[in-house]
């Protein structure tokens, strides 16, 4: 089932929606929030949020890749959708009745994820060959980018962010150079999904174990810890302050990734500084002062 939950206070903002979508593949919201939308092998859903009526679609699917494709992007406006089905093939529909005919796209390969960007003139679509760029109102690919991509993000007009399941790559668009981001920790599975915080600058990517793993955009550099979900997530997504990362599966899980905002949680809790074994255990450098006006424990 899907239901909608307030990212703020993590409670549930009403009865789960109908129809009811069981493990949905893929999970998209909106940009203004008033449509959302499931995807589950051949059956698309859309609800209108304010109301919760539903429309559906069903799609004409060959033999599912493996693992199956999924992939779901509102465009920025509201009023189109792309869609990555389990056999790869992508395309569009207009909204908010997704029901009329869809525009595949002749992308070649196989497709795995699909990407708006920020104004909705172009759509990334990665494939198992390379990323390729598409000028939406013309139906035409403006040009590719090299290399098998799994998941793409937009971290900006001229920035693009996609994975090959192995590692993480900036591109520079006008100058079509790239920067492969810090080594994911190799224990945790295969990279699937990318969600992009630009206010802060940071990038994140889920696995097939369920772990997120964080990249700071402009350095490359992959920041220490792992996070851990129960399952892998059909959305990851950051909120619009960039301050909690959410990952949605059968469970929903929100982390809060503003410093700022963990710091002031771990004065209130511990109502101490920190100790310099626990310094050296989370930071680098000399122990700081990171709890103005609460004592400073020794080691």
């Amino acid at each position: 089932r899907v239901s909608r939950v307030d990212a703020a206070t993590g409670r549930t903002a009403g009865p789960p929606l109908r129809p009811g979508v069981q493990s949905p593949a893929a999970l998209a919201q909106s940009p203004d929030g008033a449509l959302l939308a499931a995807l589950n092998g051949r059956r698309l859903t859309v609800w209108t949020t304010a109301d919760g009526t539903a429309r559906d679609a069903t799609f004409p699917v060959g033999s599912p890749l493996d693992p199956p494709a999924s992939g779901l992007a509102f465009a920025p406006d509201g009023s189109r959708l792309a869609l990555v089905h389990p056999d790869g093939a992508a395309g569009l529909v207009h909204l908010p009745d997704p029901s009329g005919d869809e525009a595949r796209l002749p992308v070649g390969a196989a497709a795995r994820d699909v990407a708006f960007a920020p104004d909705g003139r172009t759509l990334a679509v990665a494939t198992e060959l390379d990323t390729q760029l598409w000028d939406v109102a013309a139906g035409t690919r403006a040009r590719s980018l090299p290399g098998a991509a799994r998941a793409v993000a937009w971290a900006g007009p001229d920035t693009l962010v996609t994975t090959d399941g192995r590692r993480v790559v900036r591109w520079d668009l006008p100058s079509g150079r790239s920067l492969t981001l810090g080594d994911p920790d190799p224990g945790t599975g295969t990279l699937t999904r990318l969600a992009v915080a630009k206010g802060p600058g940071l990038v994140a990517a889920t696995t097939t174990g369920g772990a997120v793993e964080l990249w700071d955009l402009d350095s490359g550099h992959r920041l220490d810890g792992t996070l851990f979900a129960p399952a892998p997530a059909a959305l990851l997504a950051f909120t619009a302050d960039g301050g909690t990362l959410l990952a949605s599966g059968p469970t929903l899980i929100r982390w809060s990734v503003d410093p700022q905002r963990v710091t002031a949680w771990v004065c209130d809790v511990v109502q101490r500084n920190l100790t310099d074994a626990e310094w050296r255990a989370y930071g680098s450098g000399p122990r700081p002062r990171v709890c103005p006006g609460l004592p400073m424990e020794g080691s």
